[in-house]
């Protein structure tokens, strides 16, 4: 059965744990930004059909949207599904009324023909708050008989 003074170290252990935990979060360094909600609006759709290709190239496209927000719109990261497709960004931070662009690539170089469906999901501040989609249909040319 635990004594008094064995009840006591735990209470004193967890709130010198707390504590500790509240002092590194704290600690950071760096200023935080108010989190503003996303308020952007699209300039092009957001999901883009490549249609059916029958080349092995790489294909790309271009998302614009615009801040419509009262304070910046910062992207934290674009993660696509997949290693074929990549996804990038011109401006870090984008102020109210600024416009910007997502360029995402395909490379589906090497895979099996047939239909492909990706997406890129943009976070800001941890959170997915918009998800950009790609599709296609790859069907390779009939190679001429000998």
């Amino acid at each position: 059965m635990p004594t008094f003074a064995d009840e006591m170290k735990k209470k004193v252990y967890c709130l010198v744990a707390g504590m500790m935990v509240l002092a590194w979060n704290g600690c950071g360094g760096k200023k935080q930004e108010s989190v503003v909600p996303a308020s952007i609006s699209w300039l092009t759709e957001t999901e883009h059909q490549f249609g059916t290709y029958h080349s092995r190239d790489t294909l790309a496209c271009d998302f614009v949207y615009r801040n419509d927000g009262p304070g910046n719109f910062i992207i934290e990261r674009l993660s696509a599904s997949c290693g074929c497709t990549r996804a990038s960004h011109q401006r870090d931070t984008v102020a109210p009324g600024q416009t910007d662009t997502i360029h995402v690539t395909y490379d589906g170089n090497g895979f099996v023909p047939g239909h492909f469906y990706k997406r890129v999901d943009i976070y800001v501040a941890g959170t997915i708050v918009h998800r950009l989609r790609i599709s296609g249909n790859y069907e390779p040319e009939a190679e001429a008989e000998e």
